[in-house]
């Protein structure tokens, strides 16, 4: 009982968490969204003041995205961590790792496509950097629970040692380190929208 109980802790705790992640990547991508709006908006303007408020626009939407980036992949993480807690080789072994890829990838997909629409051939590399990490991390996520599910299906190892494989894994995504990364994003972004509260008028 006290196990089960344990068990739905972490589960509710996990829910909450990505509530929270999730709620904070929307509100950057509402930023981003006014910010490429008005930057598309000066695009279309030949002004002396023009390629100056491009360029600071642009390096906060770039910032912006650097930002989402990191709290889609706490969310990613979140998402990983809930499969594995508790583990159960019945779930990894019959969970559809495509479809799951796709999903948390339709995430930010479109996101990416529209902030990079209101920006200079030029500058669109430092954003498509951040984005193909963020595919990265997604793929590396899959990997490993690949490798884990084609493990447990085709009974390579014993269950002692899946068991270990899992709870080593599943380690390495504990909550406690989820929280902390969280906290530590949270703060320097904090601190980002600080630097540029001049700019607080663009994201009203």
């Amino acid at each position: 009982m006290d196990k089960m109980v344990s068990k739905n802790n972490i589960s509710n705790s996990i829910n909450s968490a990505k509530k929270i992640v999730k709620k904070r990547a929307l509100e950057i991508a509402d930023k981003m969204s006014k910010l490429t709006d008005h930057l598309d908006m000066i695009n279309d303007m030949d002004t002396i003041d023009t390629k100056e408020i491009y360029e600071k626009e642009k390096n906060i939407l770039i910032g912006l995205y650097d930002y989402y980036c990191r709290f889609q992949k706490i969310y990613f993480d979140l998402s990983f961590s809930q499969i594995l807690n508790p583990v159960n080789t019945e779930t990894v072994k019959n969970i559809d790792i495509k479809d799951f890829v796709k999903q948390i990838k339709s995430f930010h997909k479109q996101d990416y496509e529209v902030t990079i629409s209101s920006l200079k051939e030029n500058d669109i590399c430092r954003i498509k950097k951040f984005y193909e990490q963020l595919e990265n991390d997604v793929d590396n996520l899959a990997r490993i629970l690949i490798n884990i599910q084609s493990a447990i299906i085709v009974q390579e190892i014993s269950p002692i040692e899946q068991e270990v494989m899992l709870e080593k894994i599943k380690n390495l995504i504990t909550d406690s380190l989820i929280s902390d990364n969280y906290k530590n994003i949270e703060n320097n972004y904090l601190e980002f929208l600080d630097e540029y509260s001049t700019s607080k008028e663009i994201f009203k």
